[in-house]
């Protein structure tokens, strides 16, 4: 069977003790699991003395399908798990968690060593591509609550719609990987704005960065971050001016930190999937800002992230 093995890490600025004691526990993992917050209604059903060897949970849901943990091996600074899945398909793994002291803090690596049915060989690529991402969501907001022991971050599906033609100003960019696409869109977003206060245009609707494309292997994207404006204007380089066609769409909304809306770009990909939706994968989609950063609590801010529908 083909098999594979996907880590990634994050540093936790906590005792090893408080991070042990979180993972231990699976009554705390739908507070940060990055599967579980697609499906927050998803039945658990919580076994054994939680924090201890021999405890499990077990899920079976709609769309993030089946299966169980359970709490096998442990040592100071490991912690051993079996995962079992019965949907979308049958296979086991083991997942490892190091917690390594850096200081004060605390690394934690999040390993899976699993494989696939022999029949699903040429997905082994996708599959870790799709799991690493999942890992890394999951990192963020298992330091944010081991740290804060809160979680700003809910989705909501809003559903299907459609989106009237927009025309736009905007910053054609593209970053590297995810960890820079905060920071470029806030420095483009920000000319957006120095553009808009010189020629006195009104900036009367929310901004949104459209994706052109996005690789997953390798998390590089580019993308328009884009303010609307009520008609066709001439500008020079390096802004565009743009009309975003109407079309059908499928929204789903989050609340919290800019930081955690890959939560609702999971969420809107697994419903689409299990809806059977078509989706466009040029351009793949947008993030519209419901309110402005610089006045809004970061646990206040309202995202759509919208795909578009063939």
């Amino acid at each position: 069977m083909p098999a594979f093995h996907v880590a990634r890490s994050i540093v936790i600025d906590a005792p090893q003790e408080k991070v042990l004691t979180v993972l231990r526990d699976y009554q705390q993992w739908p507070a940060w699991s990055p599967w579980l917050i697609m499906e927050p209604d998803c039945p658990l059903q919580f076994s054994g003395t939680q924090g201890k060897l021999g405890a499990s949970y077990a899920w079976r849901c709609a769309m993030i399908g089946a299966g169980s943990m359970t709490f096998v091996a442990a040592s100071e600074s490991i912690l051993e798990m079996d995962l079992v899945f019965i949907r979308p398909f049958k296979s086991k793994a083991r997942v490892v968690f190091e917690i390594d002291p850096v200081g004060d803090s605390q690394k934690v690596t999040w390993n899976m060593y699993g494989s696939l049915p022999f029949f699903m060989f040429f997905m082994t690529k996708m599959m870790k591509a799709w799991i690493g991402l999942d890992y890394d969501r999951g990192l963020k907001m298992l330091k944010r609550y081991v740290e804060t022991g809160q979680l700003p971050s809910k989705t909501e599906v809003i559903g299907i719609g459609e989106m009237t033609s927009v025309t736009f100003v905007g910053i054609a960019n593209s970053a590297p990987k995810l960890e820079a696409l905060g920071e470029t869109m806030s420095t483009d977003f920000k000319r957006l704005h120095a553009l808009f206060e010189e020629k006195g245009w009104p900036i009367g609707h929310p901004g949104f960065s459209l994706y052109q494309q996005f690789d997953m292997f390798t998390t590089a994207a580019e993308f328009i971050s884009a303010i609307p404006v009520e008609k066709p204007v001439t500008v020079d380089a390096p802004f565009i001016c743009d009309t975003l066609r109407a079309g059908g769409t499928f929204t789903v909304k989050h609340t919290g930190d800019y930081e955690f809306l890959g939560n609702a770009w999971a969420m809107a990909k697994t419903v689409a999937r299990h809806k059977k939706l078509k989706v466009r994968k040029k351009p793949m989609g947008l993030e519209r800002y419901l309110n402005n950063p610089a006045e809004t609590h970061p646990e206040d801010l309202q995202t759509e992230v919208v795909l578009f529908l063939k």
